[in-house]
């Protein structure tokens, strides 16, 4: 799972929290435990100085709540990290643990249970513990006791925004007659450029796919999702290779046609496989059969990913 989520954050973040165990955190402020509550066999670890406590960007009452719940609390200064490890999900974000973060702000995180990612917030969280202040009984009844000043600030209205999830296609490709075409060209070059400025790296081209039809990945295709591309020679032909996943980069709906945009890797040609060692591959992932060689479908991203990180190379 790897996923980028916005609107609806703290919903999803509350679900994790009351079905995984435990939770790490490691989040600059603290003012409410309404979302992700932290107790026995926690750690969390935030900006609980005198400043922060003074301030009310961090509540000594909160901190009590958890310390009394059994968590072990650690005060960083300087800390502006917004980690969670909940369960084996990682999330990094922009989110600190307050009412305003969940009522009023606009928040993003990237979500995963990609091993790397939760090992990587698992050890960042481990080092910032090793090197903070630990916030005990002493600590809470010292911060309990400091002034507090909220500061003044405007009232906002909300603007939710949703992220659509990127979706994943294979696609059965064959090359164009481009004097059958011609008269696309005006449209097809200048939204080419467009999307030559989309590109994730900078010796990448944006490739070109003309689709017509009724076809779900026509009609649903967007930019920011994953094609593998089936290409054949023509459309006879029984053989065909396969490039390793690419992005969408743009899309241009005119007069029936759909022009979609993808960027080409500079290596796709190094490792691109046969439908032989597509197939093989496929098999392999997934333990059923491979689609046809003229498959134009939605695959799981799940199955992409597999997929790719199972790419020879």
């Amino acid at each position: 799972m790897l996923r980028v989520v916005s609107g609806g954050l703290w919903t999803e973040l509350h679900r994790l929290a009351k079905k995984s165990r435990p939770h790490l955190g490691a989040v600059a402020y603290v003012t409410s435990d309404e979302r992700v509550k932290f107790g026995k066999g926690d750690t969390l670890v935030c900006d609980a100085t005198d400043a922060a406590i003074r301030s009310g960007q961090t509540s000594a009452a909160v901190l009590r709540r958890a310390h009394d719940r059994g968590a072990r609390l650690f005060s960083s200064p300087g800390l502006h990290a917004k980690i969670f490890l909940l369960g084996r999900v990682a999330v990094v974000g922009s989110a600190n643990l307050s009412a305003m973060s969940v009522s009023e702000l606009e928040e993003a995180a990237l979500i995963s249970d990609d091993a790397r990612a939760v090992s990587g917030v698992r050890l960042l969280i481990e080092n910032l513990v090793q090197a903070a202040d630990e916030i005990d009984e002493r600590f809470l009844r010292r911060i309990e006791n400091l002034p507090v000043v909220q500061a003044q600030r405007g009232s906002r209205r909300r603007r939710s925004v949703r992220l659509a999830e990127p979706r994943a296609w294979l696609i059965s490709v064959v090359p164009l007659d481009g004097d059958k075409h011609a008269d696309e060209e005006p449209v097809v070059e200048s939204e080419r450029a467009k999307a030559g400025e989309e590109t994730e790296f900078s010796d990448s081209e944006p490739g070109y796919i003309r689709f017509t039809g009724t076809s779900s990945f026509r009609r649903s295709a967007k930019p920011g999702d994953l094609v593998i591309a089936i290409w054949r020679s023509n459309a006879k032909s029984s053989r065909a290779h396969v490039f390793a996943p690419e992005p969408l980069l743009g899309r241009e709906d005119e007069n029936g046609v759909t022009h979609l945009f993808v960027e080409e890797y500079a290596d796709r040609e190094d490792t691109r496989i046969s439908w032989t060692e597509f197939s093989r591959l496929w098999r392999r992932t997934t333990s059923s059969r491979p689609p046809g060689i003229k498959s134009t479908r939605e695959i799981p991203v799940e199955l992409l990913e597999q997929l790719r990180t199972a790419w020879p190379k």
